[in-house]
């Protein structure tokens, strides 16, 4: 009997797993960034990588945007190497609102996933789509949409892959290839949320920011965000 519940408990918790990619304790030695993002409502630390001129990277609270007539908190991070180059693709935005996950994931999930069937949103995870719409650089778009869990929140990650040719016309045409990862994401608790628009990092981990951020620093950052929003 023993050994029969030990087995279910076992199975219990490998399906949890498979469910929900509930992040492993950060491994690298971070630093603090509260000071510049508490009054957006959240706490983060971040890999100590720095710009062309030794600053270390780090978020700063921004003037509020407004996304379809919903009002936002903004913070950027900016992770140019030189910031002279005005790479607005290094730099990536959270946009923070006063609402509970359960209550706008529906509405966050269109207008950040791009996805517009609350049932992708459901278990088994990771979910595949294949959008027939094409992106502006001519290319087919695929999503795998897998959930995610934090300290004091849970939510969902959007990986996309590209097929096709690309247009001659291209904006950061090498974010479509092998070498990147690009993701957009929600998350949240039941009384505030973080949202990421599309964003692209190095799939090759990187110690420094030369060639951009690499995608593992960026989820051992999003491992130790803290929602604080007051």
């Amino acid at each position: 009997m023993r050994r029969k519940i030990a087995k279910n408990l076992f199975l219990i918790c490998m399906l949890n797993s498979l469910l929900t990619d509930s992040f492993s304790q950060p491994t690298e030695p971070f630093h603090a960034n509260s000071n510049q993002t508490e009054s957006c409502g959240f706490e983060i630390s971040l890999p100590p990588l720095e710009n062309i001129y030794g600053e270390k990277i780090h978020f700063n609270c921004t003037t509020p945007e407004r996304i379809k007539n919903r009002l936002y908190r903004v913070a950027e991070l900016d992770f140019q190497y030189d910031p002279n180059s005005r790479r607005t693709s290094d730099i990536i935005k959270f946009y923070i609102a006063r609402d509970g996950i359960s209550e706008t994931s529906e509405l966050l999930s269109r207008d950040f996933l791009h996805t517009y069937d609350m049932n992708q949103l459901s278990p088994p995870f990771p979910r595949k789509i294949n959008h027939e719409l094409k992106t502006y650089c001519g290319l087919n778009v695929a999503t795998e949409i897998r959930s995610i869990q934090g300290t004091n929140w849970r939510g969902w990650i959007s990986e996309y892959s590209y097929q096709g040719k690309i247009n001659y016309n291209c904006k950061n045409p090498e974010h479509h290839t092998s070498k990147y990862r690009c993701i957009s994401l929600i998350i949240g608790n039941e009384e505030n949320s973080i949202s990421m628009n599309t964003s692209c990092f190095l799939r090759r981990k990187e110690a420094g920011i030369q060639n951009g951020l690499s995608y593992d620093f960026f989820i051992e950052s999003l491992k130790r965000i803290y929602i604080n929003l007051n």
